[in-house]
């Protein structure tokens, strides 16, 4: 069974709320908790995002953790505005945008590909971003199969060389035509962190957290860096000399500091949505999202202010069988189960009407569409 459901994020718009009913909601910080942590400049309301997303049991589990790859690193609650990718995934329109990357080559065979690495890239502590350093991180990967992506690696690349400062060659094991949208491209909420050789070199990648504000770490090459970090909250401030605005790349971000607190319950989200104290909150349900919108009419979700209160999620809810075992081996078994699934009924009654019904274990992407075109009439 599959039931693709959005998530529903409701995001408020207008005029924020005051400093000073910000600092009510989320609690005074205590600097001992993140480890000497710099005096913070004001930041105007209308320059911060105030985000209530992740934790668990309303903290954060991953204070300290800049390392991606360290046991219990976070990709969420702002980390990912830290990192870049060589290239970013457009799904909707199915296009692979550059980014610290220029360009890429596949062989003919598709047994390498070698890509240009973008000259003007900087690391957050102003040291050149180069192939080296994309090199140096798919090696370590390769060479640690306990950490994420470590096994892919050793499986998939025979070698990684940077043969300059702006050229990196993946030579693999056997063709692989997918390697660059698998690994080299972010996409979703997924994809591989690039790691600064200059600090990570010498490092035992699973016991090195690379945390400590006064040195400036963790950096990527985003445009936001970790001033703050406890359990209760995390600033992510905008650096004013990230390389992308700095060499007129892209426009430097208008928001000039992140704040992210743990969320909790729906309840007390859709009050501080309600009151002004939050910008923006993730995975509030349909019936919580219908009673909030009245009350506030700046809020707005990925639909506007109708179902689904969200956007087509990449990853559909799916019902997964074991088909090594029986009686599940058998395809007209599974195809029996598959009929008497009420999938519209999933819906309505689980999600309150908010959702859409899939056949196929895969979002509606136009990229997609014509491989679920094709087998329509298995379908039927």
């Amino acid at each position: 069974m599959e039931l693709k459901q959005t998530r529903e994020g409701v995001l408020r718009l207008g005029s924020a709320a005051s400093a000073a009913a910000v600092a009510g909601t989320l609690g005074l910080f205590d600097a001992r908790q993140a480890g000497a942590a710099p005096a913070h400049a004001d930041v105007p309301r209308n320059r911060t995002l105030v985000y209530l997303n992740g934790g668990t049991g309303g903290k954060y589990t991953d204070m300290g953790i800049g390392n991606p790859y360290a046991a219990g690193a976070s990709h969420q609650q702002g980390n990912a505005s830290m990192w870049e990718p060589l290239f970013y995934y457009s799904a909707f329109a199915d296009d692979m945008i550059p980014w610290l990357a220029s360009g890429y080559t596949y062989a003919e065979d598709y047994s390498s590909v070698t890509v240009n690495i973008r000259k003007q890239a900087k690391w957050g502590d102003g040291q050149a971003f180069t192939a080296n350093d994309v090199a140096f991180t798919f090696n370590l990967l390769k060479d640690n199969q306990k950490l994420t992506y470590g096994g892919d690696m050793k499986k998939y690349i025979k070698s990684v060389e940077a043969t300059d400062d702006q050229t990196v060659v993946f030579t693999f094991n056997s063709p692989n035509p997918r390697f660059l949208f698998e690994y080299l491209a972010f996409k979703f909420d997924n994809g591989v962190k690039l790691l600064p050789k200059h600090i990570f070199e010498g490092k035992d990648p699973l016991e090195f957290m690379w945390f400590d504000l006064e040195k400036g770490w963790p950096c990527g090459t985003g445009p936001y860096k970790i001033t703050l970090w406890s359990e209760t909250q995390k600033f992510m401030d905008l650096r004013q000399d990230w390389w992308g605005a700095k060499t007129l790349f892209a426009l430097l971000p208008q928001v000039e500091r992140i704040v992210f607190t743990p969320y909790s319950d729906d309840n007390r989200t859709a009050q501080l949505l309600a009151s002004n104290e939050v910008d923006a909150s993730l995975d509030l349900r349909p019936g919580t999202i219908k009673a909030l919108l009245p009350q506030n009419k700046a809020l707005i979700t990925h639909s506007f202010n109708r179902p689904p209160f969200g956007y087509v999620d990449w990853w559909p809810n799916s019902f997964w069988i074991n088909t090594t075992l029986e009686p599940w081996n058998d395809p007209s078994i599974r195809w029996a189960l598959s009929y008497a699934i009420d999938r519209q009924g999933a819906i309505d009654v689980a999600y309150e009407g908010a959702g859409q019904a899939t056949e196929l274990p895969y979002p509606a992407y136009p990229a997609l569409k014509p491989y679920a075109d094709s087998v329509k009439d298995l379908l039927a």
